[in-house]
Parts: structure tokens; C-alpha cells; sequence
């Protein structure tokens, strides 16, 4: 695998544009397996394309195709629509890509913003909602709930839920109960065990939970003794 700096200048120097179709302008961001440049189609629409840092084999391959066939096929208005895929070759290195709407910011900015009010936080937080509300009828599992993976639409003033990378999808073999995944920040208690059972909705739904949590206290629940909505909005809390 390449470090994020080196993978970062290695994408920028070498594509001009990516498949003939998409004009880099530079870069927007890395997650744990990838990074993210900002990219235009000569006809001016812009998007986002996100780049695995590493080769992918076997389960974690199928996994990757899982996301893209989720995401490719779903038209959901609170969901991240992926546009199109494909694969870049650097030297002897095959690196897998996807490309999605360019999007201004996250729920992690919204909730830090000192000027953004519960109101209008919570009426984002339900277009999450809807969007899971969806994806578990279907017995789908997102498993990285989490402020970053929102991302917010100024056009259309929304928020979509986004990174399908680590999901459950129904009738699945790629996901176990057991397996630990990197988001512990926001894993329910049964998922930092890696017990048996852990995967599904109740675990996204915890995540939630923290982040309602958050929006009123601007902190991370962590332990016995964290603030709670209570505590700073006692008007939002019934007795």
C-alpha cells in the first residue's frame, strides 16, 4: 500500500484526466482505505472520485463490488448515488475507483458549526433516518454510521449517507458477526466485544443515538459519566 501522500501526488501528477472523461483539479480528502479527488467533466458537472489505497483480493474484492452494485442501483433521496466505477494503473499497481457527486461537507462540520441550531441539525438527522429506515427493511446493514459518512447536498440542502464500504447486505456471505471494523467511536458495546449477533439494525441504530446525543452536547458519549441532552436541552427531554 502507498502512503496517502505519496498516493495523493502519484493520482494528481500522472492523471491529467481519468478514462478520458474526468479533468482532475486536485484533492479533497483521505478515509482509512482511500483517498478523494475532486475531479470536472468537460461538460462542467463536477464530482468526487474515491481511490482504494490498496490492491483488493478475495473477500475484500467482492465486498468493494458489493458497495458499487448497492450504490450504482439505488435510488433513494437520501442515499449517495455512485455514477460510475473503473480502475487506475500506476506502474505495475492496479487501484480500484468509484466516482460520485462532488458534495460540500459533512454532518461532522454541520455539527461542529457553533451557529447551526438543534432544529436545524435534527431535520438533517432525519433524512439519515429515511435513509436507513430503507435500507433495513431490505435487511441491509450500513455498520459505519457515523457524522463523516453524511454528506451534505447545498443544492438540493440535504443530507445523504454515504461509505457503504463495510455494510451487510441481505443474503451476504462477505460480513460475519465477528468481525471487528474500524469505526469504535460509534460501535454499539456487543460490536467492541466482537460477540455473536452483532450484525444488525440495532447496531446502526445505537450509532444514531450517539450522534443525537452529540448534536445537542457537541460531544462523543464515552463512559458512564457523559453529558446528556438533559443536561443542556432539558425542554427536548420528557420526564
Amino acid at each position: 500500500m502507498l502512503t496517502d501522500e505519496k498516493l495523493k501526488n502519484l493520482m494528481i501528477s500522472t492523471y491529467s484526466n481519468i478514462d478520458d472523461k474526468y479533468i482532475v483539479d486536485g484533492y479533497l480528502g483521505k478515509g482509512g482505505n482511500s483517498i478523494v479527488l475532486s475531479t470536472h467533466t468537460l461538460d462542467g458537472n463536477e464530482f468526487a472520485i474515491k481511490i482504494l489505497k490498496r490492491k483488493l483480493t478475495g473477500k475484500n474484492k467482492e465486498r468493494f463490488f458489493e458497495e458499487i452494485n448497492f450504490q450504482t442501483k439505488t435510488d433513494h433521496k437520501y442515499i449517495v448515488k455512485i455514477y460510475d466505477y473503473g480502475q487506475l494503473i500506476i506502474g505495475k499497481q492496479k487501484f480500484e475507483y468509484y466516482v460520485m457527486k462532488k458534495y460540500k461537507s459533512s454532518f461532522r462540520e454541520m455539527i461542529d458549526d457553533s451557529e447551526m441550531t438543534y432544529q436545524k441539525l435534527i431535520k438533517y438527522y432525519l433524512n439519515i433516518c429515511d435513509a436507513l429506515k430503507f435500507i433495513h427493511q431490505n435487511k441491509n446493514y450500513h455498520r459505519d454510521i457515523k457524522p463523516e459518512n453524511f454528506l451534505y447536498d447545498e443544492l438540493e440542502d440535504k443530507l445523504l449517507l454515504s461509505d457503504f464500504g463495510i455494510a451487510h447486505f441481505n443474503k451476504s456471505s462477505k460480513t460475519t458477526s465477528e468481525e471487528k471494523l474500524a469505526n469504535f467511536n460509534y460501535h454499539a458495546p456487543e460490536q467492541k466485544k466482537s460477540s455473536k449477533g452483532i450484525v444488525g439494525a440495532h447496531t446502526d441504530i445505537y450509532a444514531m443515538g450517539l450522534i443525537l446525543n452529540e448534536i445537542f452536547t457537541k460531544k462523543l458519549a464515552i463512559g458512564v459519566d457523559y453529558t446528556k441532552i438533559i443536561d443542556v436541552a432539558p425542554i427536548y427531554c420528557c420526564y
